[in-house]
């Protein structure tokens, strides 16, 4: 099975162990990017690397590829990746996401929009291009509120704002931010994915879950859910997850249903998503729902609580096979995935000891961060350093461990 894999930026070798599914599958992988310095990975039955990163010259590559290989299926588990993926898909003729369904995926003002058209419960929402639109609109909405960009990604300068005058200091500083420091900058240039402003939504008090699922035939199935057990601060790339969730089944259904509507509201006929959703006042609201499988440990954390694999089912789904259905039967096994953040400052070094490398309750550690690398702290961006993903014999347990080892990590500044 020849299975084309878009990745527009390097990921670095992050996506290196979800490639190794794909290869257990049975798939050789073929894997496009518009970036020079993309990390080898050895796996790869073919690699091209398009002459820039606008879309016309990475889809010209897919196409002279296609022309030598044929492949049989596309595929991106990469959010930056899901317009473009999308795009040359239709292109070359291969099973994928709609164009349409992507951009509503991927664009958070236009995903709104196909939840109030399609009636999936959702947080009240005002698309903002100042200051003043902001004050409006939180003035109409009733604070706190959350700010965050249409294009955005990691919960990347969104914030939570209590106030006018928290506004006032906020809004202009998340604008200028995005304009010159965004997770847009990893999308293919030249893809109508407007507007790229700021919305300004309710907040939502209750608790937040995570879901990864699938979509083929009609049918959505939830593999897994996760649920986000960070402290609430005025950011949210603080992100502290574990499985299995605790949700009553009451709650679950509520969530179901939600799901089943943000879904067909934004079109997603065929492939997996990674969906977001908060509690209000009894009640569960869509944070989001994406097109692609879920970040950081969280696939991980799902084969490990539940017997589910969303890297597995994004293959299967995209080669036309039909996924394994699962009832989201926990095992017993307890997981949590932290997100690892560090000060703002231009990395000089960093070394993970070989004692947390190949500690024993660790499942997955991804550093995203590279020595040399300038890494932004809000306001002026939301950089990543890494995840760690453990288990343990309890929530606590496992939560303490990951803290620990993460502690060990040797990580220095250029002065």
């Amino acid at each position: 099975m020849k299975l084309l894999n878009i990745e527009v930026t390097s990921r670095g070798d992050v996506f290196h162990s979800r490639y190794d599914i794909f290869r257990q599958q049975g798939a050789d992988i073929y894997y496009l990017t518009a970036s020079n310095d993309a990390t080898p990975y050895a796996g790869f039955a073919g690699k091209r690397v398009a002459i820039s990163q606008t879309i016309e010259a990475i889809m010209s590559e897919a196409r002279a590829w296609h022309q030598q290989e044929q492949f049989d299926a596309i595929i991106t588990t990469d959010e930056a990746s899901v317009v473009a993926t999308a795009l040359i898909a239709q292109a070359l003729g291969l099973p994928a996401t709609s164009v349409e369904a992507a951009k509503n995926s991927r664009n958070k003002y236009l995903m709104r929009l196909a939840h109030q058209q399609g009636g999936a419960p959702h947080p009240p929402f005002h698309l903002c291009c100042s200051l003043e639109q902001a004050l409006q609109a939180a003035k109409t909405i009733g604070y706190p509120v959350i700010i965050k960009p249409t294009l955005g990604g990691n919960a990347e300068h969104v914030y939570l704002i209590r106030n006018e005058e928290v506004m006032r200091q906020q809004f202009p500083m998340v604008w200028e931010a995005n304009l010159h420091y965004s997770y847009g900058q990893h999308e293919a240039k030249g893809i109508n994915l407007e507007p790229n402003a700021l919305l300004v939504e309710g907040f939502l008090a209750g608790s937040e879950h995570c879901v990864e699922a699938w979509v083929r035939d009609g049918v959505i199935c939830i593999g897994s859910i996760a649920d986000r057990i960070s402290t609430e601060l005025e950011v949210f790339d603080n992100d502290l997850y574990r499985t299995p969730s605790m949700l009553s089944v009451a709650d679950l259904e509520k969530l179901r249903h939600a799901l089943e509507a943000g879904v067909r509201a934004q079109g997603i006929d065929y492939g997996v998503v990674h969906a977001e959703f908060r509690f209000h006042q009894g009640e569960a609201y869509i944070l989001e729902i994406a097109a692609r499988i879920g970040g950081g440990s969280l696939y991980k954390m799902a084969r490990l609580s539940y017997d589910y694999c969303p890297v597995t089912t994004a293959y299967r789904v995209a080669t036309q096979q039909k996924p394994d259905a699962k009832s989201l039967e926990k095992n017993g096994r307890v997981a949590v995935g932290l997100t690892m953040l560090c000060q703002q400052g231009k990395i000089s070094h960093i070394s993970v000891p070989e004692t947390v490398k190949t500690h024993p309750a660790v499942f997955n550690l991804g550093i995203l961060a590279r020595e040399g690398d300038f890494h932004y702290r809000p306001p002026a961006g939301n950089d990543i350093f890494g995840y760690i993903g453990v288990t343990g014999t309890s929530q606590e347990a496992a939560i303490a461990l990951a803290s620990d080892l993460f502690a060990q990590i040797d990580i220095r500044f250029a002065d």
